[in-house]
């Protein structure tokens, strides 16, 4: 065989088995193999200027949910610039979501895709004037159909600055 050649497999020869331990997956190689090829290609496209988008400008945290429902937050905002997603905690710590790769304000719900090294990671957002939801799934996870945090990306509820 060779890279690239196709093969068939009956379904009752294929195994493989996936969990969770420590928010880390475990096991799941067909998942991997299949996925890092995709990945793979997306992080090693060239990066599009983004430049003026509609969320640009600072974000206050409202809530995250990572699962277990919404949580207050107080103290923390989002700054968005026309290239990365940055979240700033009261006393001024940064921690960078990462670089914006794309955005696409034309799919219901709107995507978008955040650079973090060499990894990418599948969002959506929904905008309505100073409000803005917005989940941005761990890399490797499938694009979020809807607005709801689980372990493997937190929902974010933001205010406009």
């Amino acid at each position: 065989m060779n890279f690239g050649d196709e093969i068939e497999v009956a379904k009752d020869e294929i195994s493989d088995w996936i969990y969770a331990e420590d928010q880390e997956m475990v096991g799941g190689f067909t998942v991997r193999v299949l996925c890092q090829g995709t990945l793979e290609q997306q992080a090693n496209d060239t990066t599009e200027q983004i430049g003026d988008h509609e969320l640009i400008g600072k974000w206050e945290v409202i809530s995250i949910d990572g699962g277990g429902g919404p949580d207050a937050i107080q103290g923390f905002h989002l700054d968005v610039t026309d290239a990365t997603i940055t979240i700033v905690s009261s006393s001024g710590a940064e921690r960078s979501m990462g670089q914006i790769r794309r955005i696409d304000p034309a799919t219901t719900p709107k995507q978008i895709d955040l650079r973090n090294g060499s990894e990418i990671c599948l969002g959506i957002y929904e905008l309505h004037g100073d409000s803005l939801k917005l989940i941005v799934r761990d890399p490797g996870s499938e694009r979020p159909r809807e607005f709801k945090g689980a372990r493997d990306g937190m929902l974010f509820t933001l205010k406009r600055d």
